[in-house]
């Protein structure tokens, strides 16, 4: 050996072994310092994740309820449209047998007016017969109650037959 003692060559290897074992000291406290640091960090990571999941599920949450109000509410206005629906065709029921009734009742009507008319027609041509007096305007007059009852009669029929047309139109639902 390069002229050293053994003296000094052991206290050259015990300053390198206490080197060395500085050097392991030291590199554990660093692998302890990064492991705890490490750690750390997974332990800030568990806990931002457990946060975010937290949250989302808050989030979630509160869109389901969100949803399930919007569906109730749906439901109760689609109740109440189908309540005016029922009400509505209630009243068109209604209506329809009012159409009906009145048209009966225009009908008699009218054939209760053509029996009064021709009853009136009647008694005007026995006066008109006895009466012997202006015979041709009594006639006059006649023809044109006459033909004022047919043209009546007329028009009744086709109101009728439009009533009775609306009515195969539109039956009732």
């Amino acid at each position: 050996m390069d002229g050293m003692s053994p003296n000094s060559l052991e206290k050259q290897l015990s300053e390198q072994t206490t080197q060395l074992r500085l050097l392991e000291a030291s590199l554990r406290a660093d692998r302890e310092r990064e492991e705890a640091a490490f750690l750390h960090w997974r332990e800030q990571f568990d806990a931002e994740t457990e946060r975010l999941r937290e949250a989302f599920q808050h989030d979630k949450e509160k869109q389901d309820i969100e949803l399930r109000n919007q569906k109730a509410l749906h439901e109760a206005r689609m109740s109440v449209i189908e309540q005016v629906n029922k009400e509505t065709l209630r009243k068109v029921d209604s209506l329809h047998t009012t159409v009906i009734l009145t048209g009966i009742s225009s009908v008699i009507t009218v054939i209760l007016g053509v029996g009064a008319i021709n009853a009136a027609i009647v008694n005007n041509m026995l006066a008109a017969y006895n009466g012997g007096k202006d015979n041709a305007a009594w006639q006059a007059q006649i023809q044109q109650s006459a033909r004022e009852t047919d043209a009546f009669l007329r028009h009744s029929e086709a109101t009728l037959q439009r009533i009775e047309q609306n009515h195969d139109q539109h039956p009732k639902p």
